[in-house]
């Protein structure tokens, strides 16, 4: 699966850059209410399947929607 970066390269898509984009967020959130490393994990898989149900490369924007 693939998706469009705000150059407008297409790359292979890596559910693990999701995981790392959303615990760099999480770290500015109040400290009792940052998710945890598995709920980090949930949000990242839910993306890649609902991005692969998506039958077409998507690009960054949408995926952060997404998230």
């Amino acid at each position: 699966m693939k998706i469009i970066k705000r150059s407008g390269m297409e790359v292979e898509f890596d559910r693990t850059k999701i995981s790392e984009a959303v615990s760099r967020a999480n770290l500015s959130v109040v400290e009792g209410e940052r998710l945890s490393q598995a709920q980090i994990e949930e949000i990242s898989k839910n993306v890649e399947i609902i991005c692969a149900g998506m039958n077409r490369a998507l690009n960054v924007e949408e995926i952060q929607d997404l998230v």
